[in-house]
């Protein structure tokens, strides 16, 4: 019997045909283990990123859960920054009342105009948005009268498509513009620079300034506030800046659940990137 291979016998064009068969092989081999290191190395990869994702959310959970304990109680203080040590995880925590904002369900329509305006948009266009804005929620009242929204706007992509705007409109006012306090009130000791702005413009006779610092005249800050704006921030190693996270809570007073979550931006825009989107809104033909 003949054997395979490389035999005695074998022509110089058999012997060349079997290493032709060979080297296919080895290449086939080669490019399967190629792949079997390739397919481990990104499931490892994919495993410690979802393991760092993992801690990243519950340093996030467990200083939320620890700073919505310490706001039920009723001395509470929420005016200075903290940090909680979750674990090895440090999260810096500021905590603001959902006040500090403009509720687009109820500001008058001048507050929103001047608002849209402190954030760099044309006159022209301001005025636009803010029509758009009065004439969308009177719209939604007729629409959804007695409906388990009452009429209201609800979240801000809901408020990006009545503009017809971009992302950059979320990423620009979305820390100005909540959909929770039910009140044209603002509470600007809290408020962002753009809000005390709008303020300040929209109602002068009601918000004067002191001493560089724009104070309410009417209602002071002896009201206790139930709904809170929460930023979670953490140094990530791995990406080299900050995360962020923007949570509106409102708390329930109920021990076992004492807060409920109304909405939660992950991750929330550092204030450069906030400014940089308001530059290129005022820019687009949007």
């Amino acid at each position: 019997m003949r054997s395979s291979g490389y035999s005695p016998d074998s022509t110089p064009k058999e012997q060349g045909f079997a290493l032709l068969i060979v080297l296919v092989v080895l290449v086939a081999l080669s490019l399967l283990w190629s792949a079997v290191l390739a397919t481990a190395r990104q499931s490892a990869d994919d495993a410690s990123t979802q393991i760092a994702s993992l801690r990243l959310s519950g340093a996030f959970m467990g200083s939320l859960e620890t700073i919505a304990r310490d706001l039920s109680v009723p001395q509470a203080s929420f005016e200075e920054d903290k940090k909680i040590l979750i674990g090895s995880i440090a999260v810096e925590v500021r905590v603001r009342p959902e006040m500090s904002k403009v509720d687009f369900n109820y500001a008058a329509p001048t507050m929103i105009y001047e608002l849209f305006r402190a954030s760099g948009l044309s006159e022209i266009r301001a005025r636009l948005w803010a029509e758009r804005v009065i004439a969308a929620r009177a719209s939604m009242s007729r629409d959804r009268q007695g409906g388990p929204s009452h009429g209201r706007l609800r979240v801000l992509s809901e408020l990006e498509s009545i503009l017809h705007a971009n992302d950059d409109f979320e990423t620009c006012l979305g820390s100005d513009i909540t959909f929770f306090t039910h009140t044209p009130d603002v509470s600007i000791k809290w408020a962002s620079e753009r809000v005390k702005l709008a303020a300040q413009a929209s109602e002068p006779d009601r918000y004067m300034i002191q001493r560089e610092t724009l104070i309410g005249v009417v209602g002071g800050d002896a009201w206790r506030p139930d709904v809170f704006e929460i930023s979670e921030s953490i140094d990530d190693q791995e990406a080299h800046h900050p995360v962020t996270r923007q949570v509106s809570i409102r708390l329930t007073g109920n021990p076992r659940q004492p807060y409920w979550i109304l909405s939660d931006r992950f991750p929330a825009p550092s204030a450069e990137e906030s400014s940089a989107a308001c530059a290129r809104l005022a820019q687009s033909r949007v």
